[in-house]
């Protein structure tokens, strides 16, 4: 009896800290936007994902259910999201709904960086029907049991083709609109995350992806989430993890005609880990070819067998690889006849200067037998390198224009390039 009521004590705290929280995920691989909004159209493909998150269900744990959509949109800087989250823990349960913005500004070749911002509303609700405590009067059990408030996310990513490290902040409104009555105060909580693609050769179909999270917040121990994923043709993901003071976890995904699916499997490893009963994930998605990939002209034809509208996407997919490589081709060579044009002017100024001063020497050691003789020789000097800077002056305007045309078109390809890798 008594164990009991230390396990209903022990649980009915851990519920109370959770609903404070944001709720920790396993599936982060599948699902990162959870947690920075800036990652929200980072990757190549938009998708649509659902997940189910059941942590400590004999004792009434935490019960997490989300669906999340992230979509690029075609030849914009910019990409758009939506979330859905709803977690019930013992009595306490908060349903949010955001959206989310996320800004991309290209810094260099592959390399770009995110601003995210997500908005919505945070329903909290405390059910007091569901405690059974020795006293029902208890102040704390009199408060109001519903409250609604804004709930405010941001975020920043760096990301390149293989590279991603971010920073989000969750809950930025902290207790703004929150009143000391209110059923839930709300923390400010910091995430940082990073993860990097290692492949054993570049044309393998094997690719290994560590990635660390750490969560800070004020009152809460440090939280540190690592885990290491490998991946088959991303087709296939297998991944392994450790919770800091909490539990280990295995991973399962695959995916399948663009339809993914992927479980996780929790194991406490702390002190507690005798009491506190195994965690389990699942989520499901939907996973949309990416613009470049999906882009075809819109005409009326007869339908063709699966077998040909199959060999179609592969020759329209391989015409795609094709065109990004004779783009990036092209653009080194633009850029190597950039420097290589720069180099001559350069050199051909230098080359001119050093042809005035021989003009001023000779000038100089020519002796002459009167003043006459000798001012039209500095007169005839001085008409010569007035000629030769003015065929110069001539010279680099007409190459400058030359090479502000050549940047125009190497700017130009870099942004067709990033529009197919993207």
């Amino acid at each position: 009896m008594k164990s009991g009521i230390l396990a209903s004590t022990f649980m009915f705290m851990a519920s109370l800290m959770m609903a404070q929280q944001d709720p920790v995920h396993s599936l982060n691989y599948f699902n990162s936007q959870l947690y920075n909004p800036a990652i929200t159209g980072s990757t190549k493909n938009n998708q649509v994902f659902i997940l189910n998150r059941s942590q400590w269900k004999e004792f009434d744990g935490p019960q997490v259910k989300a669906a999340t959509f992230d979509f690029r949109v075609p030849k914009r800087p910019f990409s758009t999201g939506f979330i859905f989250s709803d977690q019930k823990s013992g009595a306490f349960s908060v349903t949010r709904i955001k959206l989310n913005y996320t800004h991309h500004v290209l810094i260099k070749d592959g390399v770009r960086l995110l601003l995210g911002l997500s908005g919505g509303v945070a329903m909290n609700k405390f059910n007091v029907g569901e405690i059974n405590a020795i006293r029902m009067d208890d102040p704390s059990l009199l408060t109001s049991d519903r409250s609604t408030k804004a709930d405010l996310d941001a975020g920043v990513m760096l990301r390149s083709e293989r590279f991603r490290a971010g920073l989000g902040i969750t809950q930025l409104e902290g207790d703004m609109f929150s009143s000391t009555e209110a059923v839930v105060v709300p923390n400010r909580q910091i995430v940082l995350s990073t993860d990097y693609i290692f492949k054993p050769a570049e044309e393998s179909d094997f690719s290994f992806t560590p990635l660390l999270i750490a969560k800070i917040a004020p009152g809460n121990p440090f939280f540190l989430d690592g885990s290491i994923s490998a991946s088959w043709k991303e087709l296939i993901w297998l991944s392994a993890g450790y919770k800091s003071s909490y539990a280990a976890q295995m991973s399962l995904g695959i995916e399948i005609k663009n339809i993914r699916a992927a479980y996780s499997y929790e194991l406490p490893v702390n002190s507690l880990k005798g009491f506190i009963p195994p965690a389990h994930e699942f989520g499901i998605g939907y996973v949309f070819k990416s613009y470049t990939q999906s882009k075809q002209k819109k005409t009326v034809t007869v339908k063709k067998p699966k077998s040909q509208q199959a060999e179609k996407g592969k020759k329209q997919s391989e015409a795609n690889d094709d065109k990004l490589a004779a783009k990036k081709k092209e653009l080194a060579i633009l850029q190597s006849e950039l420097s290589d044009r720069e180099d001559n002017l350069i050199s051909h100024e230098r080359k001119i200067f050093e042809l005035i001063d021989s003009l001023y020497t000779k000038a100089s050691q020519q002796k002459t037998k009167t003043n006459e003789e000798e001012l039209e020789r500095v007169a005839r000097t001085q008409r010569e390198v007035n000629k030769i800077k003015q065929e110069l002056k001539d010279f680099t305007r007409e190459k400058n224009v030359e090479l502000f045309k050549l940047k125009q078109r190497i700017d130009a390809l870099k942004r067709e390039i990033d529009v197919l890798e993207n």
